[in-house]
């Protein structure tokens, strides 16, 4: 349920910014990033690595952190 729901809030976030069509990962290789604040607090990291692993167990491919 909760990765229907991400997917269903990333799909609409992507058209309200007026893309056409949201691509996270294309043919394995990731076309996107995490990314995080400079100096980002413990919840913000563990948000981070939660969204990358489920991407992970989703697309099978490991979606980078950046600060």
């Amino acid at each position: 349920m909760k990765k229907l729901f991400f997917a269903v809030f990333l799909h609409l976030f992507a058209l309200l910014l007026g893309a056409k069509e949201l691509v996270l990962v294309e043919k394995g290789v990731p076309k996107c990033e995490i990314i995080i604040g400079e100096k980002p607090v413990r919840s913000a990291q563990f948000a981070a690595m939660e969204l990358q692993y489920a991407l992970e167990k989703i697309t099978s491919s490991k979606v980078e952190i950046r600060a």
